[in-house]
């Protein structure tokens, strides 16, 4: 379940089943076989972290998005990714948890032979649902013209070192 209005300090925002004899979250990729077709049309998935995030994706027109439940991707799910695309965009939640799973998610998609992108979607703290309610066109054009994983992570670094803002 989804926790909707001001979130009380050490609330966490979504509730998520735990893993049991019939479920496995990381065994699980949301939307997957919804989502097949199209993703294998484009050779893109679009990777995002929470259910209501695909559904408004889904819903917004953007049909190659599945979810991982959570902040963590394990091999196995990319593994059932890579059945359908050579190339993923990375859309985490726009907040530290969400940028710093997404850093892990790389070497695990590169590991099951995926390219990851990286989209810049929206405004810190946000996610894919909340920015696409807010301004849905924004969205869509910055989910649809992804960067490299590494100008992801170089804008995250401090002034002095980073490769994209220090002065020569």
């Amino acid at each position: 379940g989804r926790y909707y209005g001001a979130i009380p300090e050490g609330v966490a925002k979504y509730m998520l089943t735990g893993n049991n004899r019939v479920f496995s979250k990381g065994d699980y990729v949301y939307g997957l076989y919804q989502a097949a077709a199209e993703i294998r049309k484009q050779g893109r998935v679009l990777l995002q972290e929470g259910q209501f995030d695909v559904i408004s994706s889904f819903s917004q027109g953007l049909k190659n998005a599945v979810a991982v439940s959570g902040s963590s991707l394990t091999a196995n799910q990319a593994a059932k990714i890579a059945k359908y695309a050579q190339q993923c965009t990375m859309c985490p939640d726009m907040d530290d948890a969400g940028l710093e799973a997404s850093k892990k998610w790389i070497p695990v998609l590169a590991s099951a032979g995926i390219y990851p992108y990286f989209s810049k979607y929206g405004e810190a703290g946000s996610d894919v649902a909340e920015s696409m309610l807010k301004d849905k066109d924004g969205t869509l054009e910055k989910i649809n013209s992804p960067f490299g994983w590494w100008t992801a992570i170089a804008e995250r670094l401090p002034e002095e070192t980073n490769p994209l803002t220090r002065s020569k």
